[in-house]
């Protein structure tokens, strides 16, 4: 199952995910009835390979819960790996000038989101003989490398995905059988990513790309997938990793 699933880096999980073959494709989506997420079904899939759409707005706390009953409603008795990708991250400014509404809803997309779907999803997990939680975060949430990457204005943004960092490493201490992972996927030529160097000044995402900084969306969830598919609870779980490297992300 991935979250976020109408765009971006989700979109791209879903799309990959459905050219391998006898796969159950779960695309959680806000909108079940906006036009990207009825363009999702009409993706190419490999034989045996089903998707179903479910309407997740990580906003709303109870849609996890309703998501999961429709599921099992439908039939679905366990979930092997679940990808929580949907996330917000708002115009950078400075702290001072930060609305401390918008500082909420981060935190609300960002962390309780996926704890929210980490909750409603237990029982599906717990079903699955190799069940995998997977985050996706981001380097800016690093406070060791924070001096050393661009002085991006994203402290809402980051500050989620610490806390984000943070559950997921509890959520590991907590849940021995579970593998659970936090992945940041790089530079991702996407609306977010285009957002964060914009704000910088000086710089384009075209730049970027063509000095092989940042990568295309299609790119990042290839590395993403494959990252998933080998990772191996022993050596992943309760950390952060850098997707294009395969390192861990200090914390």
């Amino acid at each position: 199952m991935v979250t976020g699933a109408t765009r971006g880096i989700g979109r791209a999980l879903v799309e990959i995910l459905l050219q391998q073959p006898d796969k159950q494709v779960i695309a959680a989506v806000r909108h079940l009835q906006s036009a990207d997420a009825k363009s999702l079904s009409a993706l190419p899939r490999a034989s045996g390979t089903t998707l179903t759409l479910v309407k997740i707005d990580s906003s709303r706390r109870s849609d996890a819960q309703a998501a999961l009953d429709i599921l099992k409603e439908d039939g679905i008795e366990k979930i092997d790996t679940i990808v929580a990708n949907a996330g917000i991250a708002h115009e950078g400014i400075q702290i001072s000038e930060t609305d401390l509404d918008v500082v909420g809803q981060q935190m609300e997309n960002n962390l309780i989101g996926p704890w929210a779907l980490f909750k409603a999803f237990r029982p599906l997990l717990l079903a699955s003989k190799e069940p995998k939680f997977v985050a996706l975060s981001t380097e800016v949430a690093s406070l060791t490398l924070r001096d050393s990457l661009p002085p991006v204005k994203l402290s809402a943004y980051g500050a989620s995905k610490i806390a984000l960092n943070y559950f997921v490493n509890r959520l590991a201490a907590e849940e021995a059988w579970l593998t659970c992972f936090a992945i940041h996927p790089g530079v991702v030529n996407t609306a977010l990513g285009d957002k964060a160097i914009k704000a910088l000044g000086g710089i384009t995402m075209n730049n970027l790309l063509q000095d092989g900084r940042a990568v295309t969306v299609g790119k990042a969830a290839q590395r993403v997938i494959k990252f998933i598919e080998t990772a191996n609870k022993e050596t992943v779980s309760g950390l952060v990793f850098d997707s294009s490297s395969g390192s861990t992300i200090p914390w």
